[in-house]
């Protein structure tokens, strides 16, 4: 798993074998105590990048994730977008309309 935090208000959290509600859970947490913990607090962690780009597959579980992940993202103030999506799971985010509260971006590169 990869999470980096970046100083223009970016943090980019990359499962690479597991994704579920755990996972993203412990994520935010880190996410949280760099937050709290940051003399800039006001200007970091604007914007989450959820990139699935080494994750295969998105099961009920990861949808449940997804959601959990938009809640958190809005309860700390931030904005949660989702890239790096194989067509499978691009498909099962519109079928389930999480594209309405989840942007989905090509790539981070350029974000924030």
């Amino acid at each position: 798993m990869t999470v980096q935090i970046g100083a223009k208000g970016l943090v980019v959290l990359q499962p690479q074998f597991q994704f579920d509600e755990q996972w993203l859970a412990a994520q935010m947490k880190q996410v949280s105590c760099h937050r709290s913990n940051g003399p800039e607090q006001t200007q970091v962690q604007q914007l989450w990048v959820l990139d699935l780009s080494e994750i295969d597959s998105l099961d009920s579980a990861g949808l449940v994730a997804l959601a959990s992940g938009v809640r958190m993202a809005n309860h700390h103030g931030a904005r949660m977008v989702i890239c790096g999506l194989n067509p499978t799971m691009r498909l099962i985010l519109e079928i389930s309309r999480l594209d309405n509260v989840l942007p989905i971006v090509e790539t981070y590169e350029g974000l924030a």
